[in-house]
């Protein structure tokens, strides 16, 4: 497993526990890599309405007691390394900003914690100490899988 791939399941898997319900959590797998050379596959999921360069994560948390839409929202761009944003998704990133929607781009999931802050979420009162523990673990997956 890539050490990006790696960051998300340790994010996706950060969420699920600090995130307080109701919440709704996914990844974003809408078959880029699968279009990736393919030009006739990729014209064909734009034809659909596929945006490429969408962040690989969205995070939802409802209202406890009402309906009216939702409490706090976000997307999450998982990012290892040094790596930067494509042209697609720094497009999509300030498309997403203009209607209101903050996309985040996350190294650590010290980073997941501060963008769920940043966007208002209801957390887990020892969301922090949670985000410390799970970058320990994700660090020594990363060298397990570099030996």
């Amino acid at each position: 497993m890539k050490p990006e791939a790696r960051l998300q399941a340790w994010g996706d898997r950060y969420i699920d526990r600090v995130v307080l319900p109701p919440m709704f959590t996914t990844a974003l797998e809408h078959g880029s890599q699968e279009a990736a050379g393919n030009v006739r596959r990729a014209a064909q999921m734009m034809a659909r309405g596929a945006k490429f360069g969408l962040p690989d994560c969205l995070v939802i948390q409802g209202y406890t007691h009402h309906r009216d839409c939702c409490r706090a929202i976000c997307f999450i761009e998982y990012k290892r390394g040094r790596g930067k944003l494509s042209t697609r998704q720094e497009g999509v990133r300030e498309a997403l900003q203009r209607v209101g929607v903050l996309v985040h781009v996350a190294r650590s999931i010290d980073d997941v914690f501060e963008a769920l802050r940043g966007s208002s979420f209801d957390l887990h009162p020892n969301a922090k100490n949670i985000a410390v523990e799970y970058e320990e673990r994700l660090m020594a997956s990363d060298r397990k899988n570099a030996a």
